[in-house]
């Protein structure tokens, strides 16, 4: 392991069975929120990918006074959006 969560098959397809089961649901009792469920579980999937991205480039920096500066801005933006 290289310090990233393993995240197996199992657990791949059990969360994929969750939103099948959901999007089941909804059709079933006609809610009508299918769309919002695939757009959601994408937008998720691409938001984590692109994260997971992110956290590799700014934990390979050797250099606290770069990375300092990241995790300032970071609590900003979060402080900010409140």
């Amino acid at each position: 392991m290289n310090g990233a969560a393993d995240i197996e098959l199992f657990g791949l397809i059990l969360t994929a069975i969750f939103v099948l089961i959901s999007g089941g649901v909804s059709l079933w009792m006609k809610l009508k929120l299918e769309k919002e469920l695939l757009i959601g579980t994408v937008r998720a999937i691409v938001q984590l990918v692109l994260m997971g991205y992110v956290l590799t480039f700014v934990f390979s920096i050797g250099y606290w006074y770069v990375v300092l500066p990241i995790y300032g801005d970071t609590f900003k933006v979060g402080r900010d959006l409140k």
